[in-house]
């Protein structure tokens, strides 16, 4: 997967973070640790890094998480509130969809199913 941008953030997601009690749940009761942000079961966090895909990827492993992958329109829009809010722009940033196993056919770094369709074309 080639990228035409030099310089990229990175979106990190962990569900490990949380306790196994929160796995599947829209809401639960144990906070993320300092310098993420939960939503959902899942906590979240933005670096101010530059680095190739997988560099970012090999980062957020590193941090016991991966690049964040987006399931719904509500996720969508809680991240790119969530890096505006961080940053003060909307910036360009890594997530964990790559389509280096087979040209075309999107999966996330994460393993989750890639089911949320509005990323690239009409994501905002």
């Amino acid at each position: 997967m080639a990228s035409g941008f030099p310089f990229a953030l990175l979106l990190c997601l962990s569900i490990g973070l949380l306790a196994p009690s929160c796995y599947g749940q829209t809401s639960c009761p144990g906070p993320c640790p300092p310098g993420w942000t939960q939503f959902g079961s899942r906590c979240f966090s933005f670096n101010f890094q530059g680095k190739s895909w997988i560099d970012a990827e090999n980062f957020c492993k590193s941090d016991g998480g991966n690049l964040a992958s987006v399931h719904s329109e509500e996720e969508y829009e809680f991240l790119r509130d969530f890096v505006r809010k961080v940053s003060g722009e909307n910036k360009l940033t890594w997530m964990g969809g790559f389509d280096s196993v087979q040209e075309g056919v999107w999966l996330w770094s994460d393993g989750s199913p890639f089911d949320y369709k509005k990323l690239g074309s009409q994501a905002a």
